[in-house]
Formats: structure tokens, C-alpha cells, sequence
């Protein structure tokens, strides 16, 4: 019996921190030099989302901006 975990809300989960992670690594930059006013949230914020993105961030193992899914498995 193998332990690969097949289960599409744990695969759901990681796609969506890695997603907000480059989405936010990608948006910074824009933001700093005044390209962009984008927000990470809407009008609430919740912290779920924040460390959803930093979770995200430790699952990549190169720059999320070149290619934020390549380990994704």
C-alpha cells in the first residue's frame, strides 16, 4: 500500500497557497513603484489568506514569479 495522498482537497489547498503566493510576489514589486493599487483582500481581511500566501511561499523551491508550480505534485 502506497502513501501517496490522493485526496483532492489537500492538492486543492496546496494549488491555491502556491497561487496567492505568486500572485503576491508578483503584485509587490508592481505596487512599489506605483503600477498597481491591487489588494490581497477585498474589504475584510482574514488571516487565513496570509498564511495561505506564506504557506505557499515554502512550497516553492525557485522564484514563484518564474514558474510558482513547477514541484507541484
Amino acid at each position: 500500500m502506497t502513501l501517496t495522498n490522493r485526496d483532492a482537497s489537500t492538492i486543492t489547498l496546496k494549488k491555491k497557497q502556491k497561487a496567492l503566493f505568486a500572485w503576491k510576489s508578483g503584485n509587490d514589486p508592481l505596487v512599489n513603484v506605483g503600477a498597481s493599487r491591487l489588494r490581497e483582500q477585498a474589504n475584510t481581511a482574514t488571516l487565513d489568506v496570509v498564511t495561505d500566501r506564506k504557506q505557499g511561499g515554502c512550497k516553492c523551491s525557485d522564484d514563484a514569479s518564474s514558474n510558482p508550480y513547477a514541484n507541484l505534485r
